[in-house]
């Protein structure tokens, strides 16, 4: 049996060098809202990657590991025979980084850079060690026979600098003096 992926409508993606499909999707950037269709298609082929027979997808189910926030993963059209999701985000968490806080009540703490809680100061950040995050989607199809298939497909994230900084100033000027 062969799945073929077929990437269309990308928006905000990163544009890497190489190919993308059947072992990577598009990267992204965190933060940045973005999407991309998949168009799916199982069957036979004659080697050529033709498809002479197809098996008919009656669902997709997506689990990304690991896990991400925002990441949101719909169908589009349920053909059986090119069943298309859509991914789209932003995608948040992707990257390991901290902020501490000198807070009103409480001393220093870690805390999102973004948090309700009220603050004197920002006093560290550690952005991520790593500025490029990998993760795996798993695609498990359904077909019309109610037998299951499942294949891996890889994601690259970049942390988005731009985005960080902006947040970091503005927590920086959000501080009680």
């Amino acid at each position: 049996m062969t799945i073929q992926l077929i990437v269309s409508n990308p928006v905000n993606i990163v544009s890497i060098p190489g190919d993308y499909g059947n072992n990577l999707f598009p990267a992204i950037y965190d933060s940045t809202t973005f999407s991309f269709d998949i168009t799916i298609v199982s069957g036979t082929t004659d080697g050529n990657g033709n498809f002479l027979t197809y098996k008919n997808i009656t669902n997709v189910s997506v689990l990304t590991l690991p896990t991400i926030g925002g990441l949101t993963v719909q169908v589009i059209n349920s053909n059986p025979n090119a069943y298309v999701i859509r991914f789209s985000g932003p995608v948040t968490g992707a990257f390991n980084q901290t902020f501490q806080f000198q807070t009103v009540n409480n001393g220093l703490q870690y805390l999102p850079v973004d948090t309700n809680v009220s603050y004197y100061g920002i006093v560290n950040w550690n952005p991520p060690s790593s500025f490029t995050e990998t993760v795996t989607h798993t695609l498990t199809l359904t077909y019309d026979d109610y037998s299951t298939e499942q294949t891996n497909v890889d994601e690259i994230i970049y942390w988005n600098n731009s985005v960080w900084i902006a947040k970091f100033k503005t927590a920086v000027s959000q501080g009680i003096a």
